[in-house]
């Protein structure tokens, strides 16, 4: 091979250099696009019950989940190309609906992106009072840090989403496992479907809806990983790593959610918001308060998993989007 096929082939059609990515790599950098932990489930289990929650994780990966990542597969597995979902679109329905999925879906990780950058800093100041200027100087950090490792390529970020990954499902193995030890320990009262007797349709109708909306999200993001399939040697290991993928996150929601309601209950005081309880609750409450400092530590690494691969994400589609 000449050094200017070699060249091509290293790089793609557009100058991007391509890496070697590993099954095992795609899994933890979509583990990072959806889920990246639990957080988010708090807020269904108060809203629609605790029951009715776990029923709901349970069912939304086979009627929306796995739908959408055999989508993401198939396509990824067919149209292996660069721009993902964008060229999809584009190549299906035209160059009017390419540019709305292109344009539209850069946009929203971009506005969404500084949410976790956001959350970052307010879970490390819910711990060490770091003032204005300290939060600010973290925040800054984050984005400083992940920026350099995006540009230094894909393979980084794929390195730091899987170091980050593994520590995020160690810690919530640890929630299941210590929610399982002490099952039934403090879960008064019992387990219920639903946060009060539904009457009829419409209170079954109010309690799905109330937690369907934060399911679908918790289980969306798979098409993602996509748009950097064209700095992948060998695009395959995305639909393979995407199958493998979905039971995955399936566990790390079921599992740890099931073994905190179990055991912890109080389920009607779930929550997000400062004094409400959590999946740190529960391994605090059991072993001790260091756990909760712990978990404060795990939710700051979480944020930052999720904003490293979106990125990633998010950066590439807005590439393809101008160059074609």
């Amino acid at each position: 091979m000449s050094q200017a096929q070699n060249a091509v082939a290293q790089t793609g059609d557009h100058g991007l250099k391509k890496h070697e990515i590993s099954v095992a790599t795609v899994v933890f950098m979509i583990f990072c696009l959806v889920a990246a932990g639990c957080y988010g489930i708090e807020e269904m289990i108060p809203e629609c019950g605790p029951g009715l929650t776990l029923i709901m994780l349970c069912v939304l990966p086979f009627v929306w989940g796995l739908p959408f990542g055999l989508v993401a597969s198939e396509l990824g597995s067919v149209r292996p190309q660069e721009g993902g979902y964008y060229k999809w679109v584009q190549e299906a329905l035209g160059e009017f609906w390419g540019f709305q999925a292109g344009w539209w879906r850069t946009i929203s990780i971009y506005i969404d992106n500084t949410s976790y950058v956001i959350l970052a800093g307010g879970y490390a100041a819910t711990v060490w009072d770091m003032g204005i200027a300290g939060e600010f100087a973290l925040k800054f950090c984050m984005i400083a840090i992940f920026t350099i490792i995006n540009i230094r390529g894909v393979r980084d970020v794929g390195w730091v989403s899987t170091v980050l990954s593994i520590l995020v499902m160690v810690a919530f193995g640890i929630v299941a496992l210590c929610g399982f030890l002490n099952w039934g320990g403090d879960a008064v009262p019992a387990f219920q479907i639903t946060p009060e007797p539904a009457e009829g349709i419409s209170d079954w109708f109010f309690y799905i809806a109330g937690g369907i909306s934060i399911g679908m999200w918790m289980y969306s993001g798979y098409e993602s990983m996509s748009t950097i399939a064209g700095e992948v040697s060998n695009p395959q290991v995305i639909p393979r790593g995407t199958l493998v993928t979905i039971p995955l996150i399936m566990a790390v929601y079921i599992l740890p959610t099931t073994a905190g309601l179990g055991s912890l209950g109080q389920w009607d005081n779930w929550g997000t918001e400062p004094g409400t309880v959590g999946y740190a609750d529960v391994v605090s409450h059991f072993w001790g308060p260091i756990w909760g400092i712990i978990f404060v530590i795990v939710a700051i690494l979480a944020q930052c998993s999720i904003y490293n691969t979106y990125i990633a994400s998010g950066s590439r589609g807005f590439f393809w989007r101008m160059i074609t």
